[in-house]
């Protein structure tokens, strides 16, 4: 196992989980508590703070989004659960992109979504991979708790699982004893202000950094009935329809789950058992063009042999 990982072609961080044990972890570079920008595998911690939201009353699955934002299109239509499944049928409009703005606020963002938003009622539905739902379900957390998105999170899962190495990104950039590394494209380093602009694009769905560690700390205690009830985890995920299987930000594979990250020059990947006991997760800070695709099908074969051993 640790051969296959070695020879993975990218240098960064490995843990290993077999049967809820540790099984193997190294680092190839930087350390094995380094942290890392981790993309959009940040969107299935956003969706557990949406279904704990549900576990506790706040929110339901099935309340439209036009309960909390009435002023998008197609939010007379739109779902929860439409949102968390990527099947809403929502979009930027051609062109439009939230990061060529600067950063005022949550709300102010928010709001340049609302007015730029398109809705394709005949996307609704089927899948169709966009950010833009999980900026959404940020914005809903913050009202449904009556906080910020951010002080939401640190409740929900940095203070209880006294998180010493899980942070918001720009936290992170101007904490001198961060455990953040500087992310890289083909050798060169990535704008730090290019990645602040993106991560607060991608409130929910992109703004996190963490170790990987901490990551699975997170992902474990989502699934556990201490956090959302086992029974009710087991209806949600029976309910999505699209031929894409995606479910609070985890693609189904079949036998295991999925998270991809990429951007701002770092990727993590994302294996997990469904009963989340078994599991890889990697991460880098040295990013290569057209590397993701064969990264992540790397990662797929030896999630596939981990799992037959």
């Amino acid at each position: 196992m640790r051969q296959q990982l070695k020879h993975f072609g990218i240098k960064g961080t490995f843990l290993v989980l077999k049967n809820g044990q540790i099984f193997d972890k190294f680092a190839n570079a930087n350390n094995v508590d380094t942290s890392y920008m981790i993309n959009s595998v940040q969107k299935f911690m956003t969706a557990g703070m949406i279904l704990r939201g549900v576990e506790l009353h706040k929110i339901t699955l099935n309340d439209k989004l036009s309960k909390f934002y009435p002023k998008v299109a197609g939010s007379n239509n739109v779902t929860i659960r439409d949102l968390l499944n990527m099947t809403s049928g929502l979009s930027l409009k051609g062109g439009f992109k939230l990061n060529h703005h600067p950063y005022i606020s949550d709300h102010y963002t928010l709001e340049l979504a609302q007015n730029n938003t398109v809705y394709n009622s005949f996307m609704h539905g089927k899948w169709q991979y966009s950010s833009l739902n999980y900026l959404y379900l940020s914005g809903i957390t913050a009202k449904i708790y009556r906080m910020s998105f951010e002080e939401a999170f640190n409740k929900l899962y940095i203070e209880p699982l006294h998180l010493h190495h899980t942070s918001f990104v720009w936290d992170a950039i101007k904490n001198p004893n961060s455990h953040l590394v500087q992310g890289h494209v083909n050798g060169l380093p990535y704008n730090n202000q290019k990645i602040l602009n993106d991560a607060h694009a991608d409130l929910g769905a992109g703004s996190i950094v963490s170790s990987n560690a901490d990551v699975v700390k997170i992902l474990r205690y989502i699934f556990s009935d201490s956090f959302v009830n086992n029974i009710f985890w087991q209806d949600y995920f029976k309910g999505q329809s699209s031929f894409t299987k995606y479910y609070a930000g985890l693609y189904d594979k079949g036998s295991f789950y999925s998270a991809n990250g990429a951007g701002s020059g770092y990727y993590t990947l994302l294996r997990t058992s469904k009963d989340f006991k078994t599991l890889i997760l990697f991460q880098t800070n040295q990013t290569q063009t057209g590397k993701f695709d064969l990264s992540k099908a790397h990662i797929n074969h030896i999630m596939k042999v981990l799992m037959s051993i």
